[in-house]
């Protein structure tokens, strides 16, 4: 038996672990767990659900969920956290490096930390970057001294409306004023370097304002987040083929249907399918939807990444913003149309679940989104309106 601190340990015989590969797969030390822990995987790991045990499909499909349950709770408990995904795992390694980068060490920045002036956002993620470390190298010292480390009061930074204000709705005004700025000047200052790109065979600033314009109409429309755009896909009632429904007498909708695969989930658990229901699109912003997955498949086609996609539009909204907000009290980027689209189903008066669902969220996040505590006027009928949402002039149009 050996001592890692204040823990003890059993060297462990991989021959009576089960599935020691999947342990490791999962990040989980095996050479640190307990004769206690040993005994519990292996009861997790004998309980799986084997799929000819059973001959209803959603049966099994509840058996599989309540494993894979187990499973993260065994993981939890034994790494005393959730797991993380990879890409906040890559965050978190380069937050560590700027700490070390800019203070010599780590801890020098821990003598730091508790005495600077950082929202508590940031404070708590500088705090979990530097545990992922303390807990790959086993330091339990560190992680003990990390959960003792607090930050007073008075070294809380607010934001305040003498500072950086970010209003994260847009309303019609505004993105009247971001597609007429788009179109002029926006326009001038990319036709103006389109000889140049055309000699580097680089797509040119009047494709990407054209798509930045698709993207504000069709998210303004729809509420995805931006990531959501990669796999979104419409899907029309005449798609809908009586023989494939569950049931044939029900008759179809009128209107198109948005097929979603829900992005913001832990990394690890089911994908999720949404599938928006387009019930008061108008046909100018279904066009732009149109348009918008169009060029989304075009870019993918070409073999560019997706993030290069909405890296392009958003610095456009950049430089709308720094032109129309030169004050920067105002936040316009790829998410504040998916706050407009919040607002938009809450005006209409839908209930609470049904806009949770359509945005791809749990229902208690309705009430802090986009607004959503507002009271709101009386519901209104579902229509398709022959006009878009934002009337005519306010439309930034395509």
């Amino acid at each position: 038996m050996d001592t890692v601190g204040d823990r003890q340990t059993t060297q462990i015989d991989t021959q009576t672990l089960h599935k020691p590969d999947v342990l490791q797969r999962m990040g989980v030390p095996i050479h640190t767990l307990s004769s206690s822990q040993i005994q519990q995987w292996n009861r997790i790991v004998e309980q799986e659900p084997s799929p000819l045990d059973f001959d209803d499909k959603d049966a099994l499909t509840t058996a599989m969920v309540q494993h894979f349950r187990r499973v993260q709770e065994f993981r939890k408990s034994v790494l005393g956290r959730s797991p993380i995904s990879p890409r906040t795992e890559a965050q978190h390694r380069a937050v560590v490096r700027q700490l070390e980068n800019r203070h010599g060490s780590l801890e020098a920045a821990l003598e730091w930390l508790p005495t600077a002036k950082l929202r508590p956002q940031t404070f708590r993620k500088y705090k979990d970057a530097i545990r992922l470390i303390a807990r790959e190298a086993q330091d339990f010292a560190l992680e003990e001294r990390l959960k003792t480390l607090q930050q007073t009061p008075k070294n809380q930074k607010k934001w305040n409306e003498s500072q950086r204000v970010r209003a994260k709705n847009l309303t019609g005004e505004e993105l009247q004023a971001i597609g007429e700025w788009l179109k002029t000047k926006g326009m001038t200052r990319a036709k103006a370097t389109q000889e140049a790109n055309r000699k580097s065979e680089n797509e040119s600033g009047v494709v990407w304002i054209t798509r930045t314009l698709a993207y504000l109409v069709a998210t303004r429309a729809c509420g995805l987040r931006p990531i959501e755009w990669e796999t979104a896909h419409l899907q029309y009632p005449e798609d809908h083929p009586s023989e494939n429904r569950a049931d044939p007498d029900t008759p179809l909708p009128e209107y198109p249907t948005l097929i979603v695969q829900t992005a913001k989930i832990k990394f690890d658990a089911p994908k999720q399918i949404r599938e928006i229901p387009l019930d008061d699109l108008s046909h100018e912003e279904e066009r732009a939807i149109q348009i918008h997955l169009r060029e989304i498949q075009k870019h993918l086609q070409e073999g560019k990444p997706f993030a290069s996609y909405l890296e392009r539009i958003r610095s456009w909204l950049r430089r709308a913003r720094s032109a129309i907000f030169p004050d920067r009290k105002k936040s316009v980027d790829l998410y504040s149309l998916r706050h407009a689209y919040h607002v938009r189903l809450v005006e209409r008066g839908l209930p609470k679940e049904e806009i949770a669902y359509r945005m791809g969220h749990k229902v208690s996040m309705h009430r802090i989104y986009g607004g959503g505590h507002r009271k709101t006027s009386k519901p209104q009928e579902s229509s398709r309106p022959t006009r878009g949402p934002l009337g005519g002039a306010s439309n930034p149009g395509l």
